[in-house]
This record gives C-alpha cells, sequence and structure tokens, in this order.
C-alpha cells in the first residue's frame, strides 16, 4: 500500500470518532427548529443580523425553548447581560475574537464558545472552546433556563481569528466526552 493512501486511510479513521458521535448544526436566517434537550420538541433559535451604530453588523441568535409546563422561554446567552448569543469581530478587521456553534450530539445539542486568549488580539493568540448544555431550573411554580457550563480547552497553537480554529484537535476533546 502506497504512503498516500495509508496517509489517506490514517485520516479517515481518525475522523470516525467525531463524525459518529456529532455534528456541527448550520443556522439559516429566521427561524431554525432544534431539539436542545432531547425531549422530541423542537425548540426555536432565531438566527438575525443587527446593524451598529458605526457599520458593522453582528450575527444574533436567540434560544426559545418550551418548559415542562408548555410555556416557552428565553434561553439567556453566555454573554452577560444579553439574551442573544453573538460573534465578535474587531471593528474594520476580519478578524472573529469570539464566536459560537451548535454541535448535535447523541441525545441532545451543546453550544460551543470560541474566543481569542490574550492581550493583542490582532496578533494570533490561543483560542479557548467552552461548551455549554442546557439546563432547566425551577423554583416553586417559576422555571428559568440557562446554559451550563460543561467543560473547555485551550488550542496548543494560535491563531488569528476563531473561525481558524475550528479544525484544532481541541474540539474534539470536548465534544467526544
Amino acid at each position: 500500500m502506497n504512503n498516500i493512501l495509508k496517509l489517506g486511510l490514517g485520516l479517515l479513521f481518525l475522523s470516525l470518532p467525531f463524525a459518529s458521535t456529532a455534528a456541527d448544526i448550520k443556522l439559516k436566517y429566521g427561524v431554525n427548529l432544534i431539539d436542545f434537550n432531547g425531549d422530541g420538541v423542537p425548540d426555536v433559535v432565531v438566527k438575525s443580523r443587527r446593524a451598529l451604530n458605526d457599520s458593522t453588523s453582528v450575527d444574533l441568535a436567540t434560544v426559545y425553548i418550551k418548559g415542562s409546563d408548555q410555556k416557552v422561554y428565553i434561553v439567556p446567552s453566555i454573554y452577560a447581560n444579553a439574551l442573544s448569543l453573538f460573534s465578535n469581530k474587531i471593528k474594520g478587521t476580519d478578524i472573529t475574537i469570539s464566536d459560537f456553534k451548535f454541535i448535535e450530539k447523541k441525545n441532545h445539542v451543546v453550544l460551543l464558545s470560541a474566543e481569542k486568549v490574550g492581550n493583542n488580539l490582532q496578533k494570533a493568540t490561543p483560542i479557548r472552546f467552552s461548551s455549554y448544555s442546557i439546563l432547566e431550573n425551577k423554583k416553586g411554580d417559576e422555571i428559568q433556563f440557562k446554559w451550563q457550563f460543561n467543560s473547555y480547552c485551550v488550542t496548543e497553537s494560535s491563531y488569528l481569528s476563531v473561525e481558524d480554529a475550528y479544525s484544532d484537535n481541541c474540539i474534539n476533546k470536548i465534544i467526544n466526552e
């Protein structure tokens, strides 16, 4: 067997655990139906775009989930004082400093966030990936949903933009746990 074929087969087998246990969910603008907690009831994610004051715009995703009481709730963002998830770029550049994806696993969907680590975000830095799952809290008659932190990893390599790091092996560690 030649070396190129061996390398190709090796890469295929290395990617099988990731491919068999998780899949990246691509959001379209508008309403997306995703079952976050595996209860068989599709939840709603609305992807939208918001123009900011300075000619910059950001993509937003707001998650709505149906509780056991049949009411619909907004799941607040992992970012402080925000209802929507969003990606963030350095103004006037194509450098993404924070981003998020939804990853479908066997029985639920996780939120994978990515953010640059360091003080000079205009240079290549390591990327911190964190995973979250939706958690339902009941307090008496009141229900609240939130993103519960699961785990994180930091890339050994440095990247200029978060988007460049989605192929890093660090992600496999989080997703396959």
